[in-house]
């Protein structure tokens, strides 16, 4: 190799003596060791937080905190659990409000285990347990089941949320039927009808009963609680009132509000209208003349339909001209004359109110009443002498008017009135 260098007359490279040894490689720094176990300790903490933390989200977890939640009566907390439908009545405070009196037994050796026999697949979005318990002073144990149902949110946005299904805790679209013009509040929230008098109702979820409707109701279709609820009915000319009934199962179809009764101002109203009518087509019925248009203006100026129009049209004209014909009979007198007609100390009552298709509101007033009133009667013989008598007469008669409110006032759509002479 030296020979190579010598002939091209390069210097040999420079070579270090050989002590004998070889130097020590360098020591592993510190600083990478210790990282290594932080992070490490950082992983096994991460994995025990995740089994801690899923445990805690665990669907099993779920149904216990709920099945003691309900057992010891907290609804507060049970609502928590639950996975509730949107709705006006699906409120924390009305789920409260329907619990508050409600007292659970005294539960014992509760053991809560998931049960049902669905495929893998299926229990990735519900699932099914049992609770296992026995109330004190019972010999037999008892058992409820409950399904939960995984939520398209997640718990600190990496756990599964599970909710326990609202199912047999509520009822539904249930539906609530009022007649038509009511304003309805169930446990103070005013509700809004999905359909008004025979309207069809085309809504998802729609129940049968709800479809088919009832003639001159309003239908509501709400979420409910399971539970006693209060509903308010109130409408123009009626008297307010609440009403209680007991959602007692998913399985109840539907509620109907009562008919509300008259209140007194309406019925005074209407008692002066049937006053004031009885004076005028007295007056005009023993003067001989037509109907009048203030005569006519008692009457409703629109029925529920064409036909209805026509029938109290018809009606008017009908009860003016037996009226006319009655008052103005002789009987066994040649000729009358009325000198005096009075009435006095009328009596009324409701015997039915109801509401068209239309929500239109009708009363039928039963009207008691004095009358007294005096007449001449001529009569004239063969021989040709006339003859005049002075009656009087008096007594009681009633009536009854079938009243439609319209445009705020009350008026006529038939009335069953004889005469009193």
């Amino acid at each position: 190799m030296n020979g190579y260098y010598e002939q091209n007359n390069a210097p040999a490279p420079y070579r270090p003596p050989n002590m004998g040894y070889a130097p020590p490689p360098p020591p592993p720094p510190k600083k990478t060791s210790k990282l290594t176990w932080v992070v490490v300790a950082v992983i096994i903490l991460l994995i025990a937080a995740y089994a801690i933390l899923s445990n805690l989200f665990s669907p099993e977890k779920v149904a216990q905190k709920y099945f003691k939640a309900v057992f010891s009566s907290n609804w507060a907390t049970a609502y928590e659990y639950l996975e509730v439908p949107e709705g006006a009545l699906m409120t924390s405070a009305h789920f409260l409000e329907v619990h508050e009196e409600e007292q659970q037994a005294n539960v014992t050796n509760l053991k809560v285990q998931e049960s049902g026999s669905k495929s893998a697949a299926d229990k990735n979005f519900m699932r099914t347990y049992t609770a296992y318990y026995t109330v004190k002073g019972e010999n037999d144990s008892r058992t409820e089941d409950i399904q939960l149902v995984k939520q398209q949110e997640k718990n600190l946005l990496v756990f599964p949320k599970w909710k326990v299904s609202s199912g047999t805790v509520l009822a539904k679209n249930f539906v609530i039927f009022a007649p038509s013009g009511y304003e309805i509040a169930v446990d103070g929230e005013v509700l809004n009808p999905v359909s008004k008098g025979m309207d069809t109702v085309d809504i998802e979820g729609t129940k049968d009963i709800a479809s088919e409707g009832i003639n001159g109701y309003d239908t509501y279709m709400e979420n409910m609680f399971i539970g006693q609820h209060a509903v308010t009915a109130s409408a123009e000319n009626l008297e307010t009132e609440e009403f209680t009934f007991d959602l007692y199962s998913d399985e109840m179809q539907y509620y109907k509000v009562d008919t509300l009764e008259i209140s007194g101002t309406a019925v005074s109203d209407m008692e002066s209208t049937v006053q004031d009518f009885m004076r005028l087509i007295y007056k005009e019925a023993l003067a001989q003349s037509k109907p009048s248009e203030d005569y006519f203006n008692y009457w409703a100026q629109e029925g529920a339909d064409i036909e209805d129009t026509r029938f109290i049209q018809e009606a008017a004209k009908e009860l003016h001209e037996d009226l006319t014909s009655a008052l103005n009979d002789p009987h066994y007198y040649d000729k009358i004359q009325f000198t005096r007609m009075d009435f006095s100390k009328y009596q009324s009552q409701v015997n039915e109110i109801y509401n068209d298709e239309s929500g239109n509101l009708y009363a039928r007033l039963y009207v008691n009443y004095q009358y007294d009133y005096t007449y001449t009667g001529v009569s004239t013989s063969y021989q040709g002498i006339t003859n005049k008598e002075d009656q009087e007469n008096s007594g009681s008669s009633d009536m009854t008017v079938t009243f439609k409110l319209e445009d705020g006032n009350w008026k006529i759509c038939f009335a069953d009135m004889d005469s009193v002479y």
